[in-house]
């Protein structure tokens, strides 16, 4: 056995001592190959169709799947020499990391998992503090700009899945019914509001130049031919904002524990055969020097699997989307 590797006392004090580093940090939901495929996909929606408050017919809940007892967060402070650690954000990507928890226990890998933080922040401080080997929560975009920012050197080891950003009905429920001064809610933080600019580019509500398109903000907007209002927001408060807001701008992730379903309810969104899946595909994270772990090495392998693909289709509705690209 090992000790204080997977201590939750210590994941505190690392926290705390990165606490002032984490409110210089914007929030982001990190969720895409083919540059040649429009990088929008559209949807028709009845004026009738429910888009909210009942269910889809997509689970938002803890995965019914029989995979076996996971071997999840407990707060001892040993775990099993050898067992491979990581931090994922619940729902989707623990639902996903537990299908792979399965194979790799046949494989000999124990895989323990954490998924007790709703957070974009403190996994990567936690990876590179040594807590976990891995963190399975963010795209690529997002991990370089934590670098950038917090001085860490965390690595990508293999793209998994793509979280579609879709625009969804508020209180109009078509794209045609758009009138001047009508309000748009979108994601704040800098990837996500840089995503909800382009996708309202391509669904030619407003127009940005040729060279910010996918690094643009609400003030590089060059036309908004329709007066639209947009209002930035925490992304994970954006499904809060239909009531108020024409239409909203939401990250795959929010939208599904919203009980939306891309394909059904989004107005328009990614299209995830297009360059924005490979930009904003989720990621396997570590500290470099550590990309060659044969654990880590395995767990990706396994992620990226045929199996854990059509597991990812059937169970996730179009919401998320396996990423087979390069």
């Amino acid at each position: 056995m090992r000790k204080n590797t997977w201590n939750r006392g210590r994941a505190h004090r690392i926290f705390a001592a990165g606490l002032g580093a984490l409110i210089a940090v914007t929030t982001l939901s990190c969720c895409g190959g083919q540059k040649d495929k429009s990088d929008v996909a559209t949807t028709s929606l009845q004026p009738d169709q429910q888009t909210g408050g009942e269910s889809t017919g997509e689970s938002t809940g803890e995965s019914t799947d029989s995979t076996g007892t996971a071997n999840t967060w407990t707060g001892s402070d040993e775990i099993p020499e050898g067992a491979l650690t990581v931090v994922a954000s619940p729902g989707v990507h623990e639902d996903i990391l537990k299908m792979a928890q399965v194979i790799l226990a046949e494989e000999g890998i124990e895989l323990y998992i954490d998924s007790d933080f709703d957070d974009y922040l403190i996994p990567n401080f936690f990876v590179d503090g040594g807590v976990y080997d891995c963190n399975y929560f963010q795209h690529e975009e997002y991990l370089n700009t934590f670098n950038q920012e917090q001085g860490t050197d965390l690595v990508s080891v293999g793209k998994i899945h793509f979280e579609p950003l879709g625009i969804y009905p508020g209180k109009k429920k078509s794209l045609s019914a758009l009138e001047e001064g009508d309000l748009i809610t979108i994601p704040r933080d800098t990837a996500n509001q840089a995503r909800a600019i382009k996708l309202l580019s391509d669904a030619g509500i407003v127009t940005i130049p040729e060279d910010k398109k996918n690094s643009s903000s609400v003030g590089d907007i060059i036309d908004n031919p329709h007066g639209i209002d947009i209002r930035l927001m925490d992304a994970s408060q954006v499904p809060s904002a239909v009531a108020s807001s024409a239409f909203v701008v939401m990250n795959g992730n929010y939208a599904r524990q919203a009980l939306y379903t891309v394909t059904s309810d989004a107005l328009a969104y990614e299209n995830p055969d297009s360059s924005v899946a490979g930009r904003y595909a989720n990621i396997i994270a570590v500290n470099r020097g550590n990309e060659n772990d044969p654990r880590v090495q395995a767990l990706v392998r396994v992620l990226q699997s045929q199996e854990i693909r059509d597991y990812i289709e059937t169970r996730f509705a179009g919401a998320v989307v396996p990423y087979t690209g390069s």
